[in-house]
């Protein structure tokens, strides 16, 4: 470890690059990622509780926590061009930090990617179209975040949403009411939608951004189209699940 990496007329050792980071993301990362992810969802998907929305931009929007210090520390020794990404050698010497701390850095990035496309503020747009609803019921009434999106066997119409809304309620309601059985399922917060999802059968299609979202809902049956606005999909992306705050390096 005592390797020079050339640092202009100066050198330090990869040793000494090390603590260097690691002090710097101990002291000035990692306390608040620890305190914002820490038990919440969607990083944790059992967790009732979640992650604020402001502390969710603070943490992964671009020039955020976590990219300003990969960038100002880190991308210089990564390529971020291979899947994964890769370390990569400075004068024939790694810096010795694990692929599995690096991979942290990679979900960050597409976090960022999927929900930061306009900048510092989280917002996703996508379309939901109706494709089906069971025969014992005659409405449904999907509302997102204040968005409704209503069908009653009629020509489906898509409807525009964007996350997050002003309401942090996701709500699907089946009409008629049928007695001694569930009629509306409702998810609340600001990861309202996303519980949702969660919680309906997900399923791929022929077509990369889209998948059928399927509730059932007291033995009723309605089935939606979802379509992302973007090719950097939020809705499962595993990312949110797997990302953790790197302890050390």
């Amino acid at each position: 470890w005592a390797t020079q990496i050339a640092t202009g007329s100066s050198g330090i050792t990869v040793d000494g690059t090390r603590a260097s980071m690691n002090a710097r993301w101990q002291a000035s990362v990692l306390p608040f990622c620890e305190q914002a992810l820490d038990n919440r969802y969607p990083f944790t998907r059992g967790s009732r509780a979640d992650i604020g929305i402001a502390d969710f931009a603070k943490l992964f929007a671009p020039n955020g926590m976590i990219d300003s210090f990969f960038n100002e520390n880190l991308f210089q020794y990564v390529d971020t061009r291979s899947r994964p990404w890769s370390w990569k050698t400075v004068n024939d010497v790694d810096l010795g930090i694990s692929a599995s701390v690096l991979q942290q850095f990679q979900y960050a990035a597409e976090i960022r990617d999927a929900f930061f496309a306009g900048g510092a503020t989280p917002a996703v747009s996508f379309q939901v179209t109706p494709e089906a609803l069971d025969p014992k019921a005659k409405k449904v009434t999907l509302t997102i975040d204040g968005t409704e999106i209503v069908f009653n066997h009629r020509e489906p119409a898509p409807t525009a949403v964007t996350w997050p809304g002003a309401v942090g309620v996701a709500k699907l309601e089946l009409e008629p009411s049928s007695k001694n059985t569930e009629n509306t399922f409702m998810k609340d917060g600001p990861w309202a939608w996303f519980r949702m999802l969660d919680a309906a059968d997900v399923r791929a299609t022929n077509v990369a951004d889209r998948s059928r979202v399927i509730f059932n809902v007291g033995g009723r049956i309605a089935i939606f189209q979802l379509q992302s606005g973007s090719v950097f999909n939020p809705f499962g992306l595993p990312a949110l699940s797997k990302f953790s705050c790197p302890k050390s390096f």
